[in-house]
């Protein structure tokens, strides 16, 4: 948003109108409510003032004193504005005040008039200006006012001050020229000045909602910034990453790791596209994210066609196994019916060896720049060892898994099987729900 700029005066963009029009009733309706308790008071003086003229016969029907006399009576009205504000309190604070644009240009125009009628009336009783130079001080710093609006009242107010000028002064041209000059400078400095304080209150809106805006902006970037380090971090390693820069690894004593793998995958990239591959594993992976958070295991990359994952990190529990099998198995139910339409469509199936595997892990956070959290351990490479040593179609799991969830399910077990590097693991095939 661009601000425009006028000779002077600093136009209000449209974007900004609508909020500084509510903060000047806002701020003016405080300024009346202090005005009329002023005028209260000075309510009370002049009258005591009246009191002294009429016990003295000043006050006499249609003389100067007796427009006085009115016109300071009129300053009763401010108690009106004191009640409306000091009931209403709590609404002006809650900006619900619906009628206070009326309000405020309604006590305007009857402060204004009360005001330069006693400097007029004052005019003729002392050939003095200074009330005047009272009230132009009051209008142009009372209230705060858009350009138009004090442009207005300062031109009105110049000509009735002059005009009543003209009709007592008009036989001595000197005085004349002499009050004309003082008027004008009064009203020229006051308007100035009161221009320069409003164009200081507009900047200062304009400082306001371009932070409030670049605040929205940063907060946005902030969420999207965690949203995205939420997506790659679990969220209480992303919450200790971002408040200390770093995250202390972890020993996991006991915790299930499944790694899926698909069968014949080279064949598969063969008949596909790179672009139908990628379309096709992103289809895949989505649902396995899916189904893996859905029990409570956290992803820990894919590999190519391989996906990773472990249960009972970075948060302990003692499911953490029989969460890995119920995965694994509406995994299977997933691509059984994928695969199922992959067929009927003469497209190749995607069919995957699932391996499990539970045992003691370190987990923590690698890099400074691109940041992974990853697991490390004897059981991830056995894992590996005995996902390779299985099935498509099957869940293979290793002796300590089924361990821990042998009284939940039936199990078929295959014996001793060899495997590369490390000794004979007893393994088992889940059998179908």
């Amino acid at each position: 948003m661009s601000q425009k700029s006028i000779p002077f005066f600093i136009s209000v963009d449209d974007k900004i109108k609508k909020k500084l029009l509510l903060k000047l009733r806002i701020d003016n309706t405080k300024r009346i409510y202090l005005i009329s308790l002023l005028g209260l008071f000075f309510f009370c003086l002049f009258m005591g003032l009246d009191y002294l003229r009429y016990t003295n016969g000043k006050i006499l029907s249609g003389n100067l004193y007796f427009f006085l006399f009115l016109n300071h009576l009129s300053f009763l009205f401010f108690i009106f504005p004191v009640i409306t504000i000091g009931t209403n309190r709590k609404i002006f604070a809650k900006r619900k005040f619906k009628p206070s644009a009326f309000f405020i240009y309604s006590w305007t125009i009857f402060l204004g008039m009360a005001l330069i009628t006693m400097a007029i009336l004052s005019l003729i009783d002392r050939d003095s200006l200074t009330m005047y130079t009272i009230y132009i001080i009051i209008a142009n710093f009372g209230l705060i006012m858009v350009h138009r609006d004090r442009i207005l009242l300062n031109l009105i107010s110049f000509l009735a001050i002059s005009i009543a000028c003209i009709f007592l002064f008009h036989h001595n041209m000197e005085l004349l020229i002499i009050n004309f000059m003082e008027i004008i400078g009064v009203t020229v400095v006051c308007l100035v000045v009161s221009t320069q304080m409003f164009n200081a209150y507009v900047n200062k809106l304009y400082s306001d909602y371009f932070l409030k805006e670049k605040n929205k902006e940063i907060n946005k970037e902030k969420k999207r910034g965690d949203k995205l380090l939420h997506n790659i971090l679990p969220k209480q390693i992303a919450k200790e990453l971002m408040s200390k820069g770093s995250v202390t690894p972890r020993y996991y004593n006991s915790a299930t790791i499944m790694l899926i793998d698909f069968k014949d995958f080279s064949t598969i990239s063969k008949r596909l596209t790179p672009q139908e591959l990628i379309k096709e594993l992103d289809y895949c992976f989505k649902k396995f994210d899916h189904l893996t958070a859905k029990h409570n295991l956290e992803k820990i990359k894919t590999i190519g066609d391989a996906y990773l994952c472990v249960g009972g990190v970075p948060n302990n529990n003692i499911t953490h196994a029989m969460n890995s099998i119920e995965a694994a198995h509406e995994i299977l139910t997933f691509l059984n019916e994928w695969n199922t339409k992959r067929i009927a469509n003469n497209e190749p199936p995607f069919e995957s060896r699932i391996g499990i595997h539970t045992g003691s892990i370190i987990a923590g956070v690698v890099g400074d720049r691109k940041f992974v959290f990853d697991i490390w351990g004897d059981a991830v490479n056995t894992t590996a060892r005995i996902e390779s040593n299985g099935k498509a179609g099957q869940i293979n799991i290793s002796q300590t898994t089924y361990d821990l969830v042998k009284t939940e399910i039936e199990c078929d077990h295959r014996g001793k099987i060899p495997i590369k590097n490390l000794a004979p693991i007893d393994m088992y095939f889940v059998k179908k729900n």
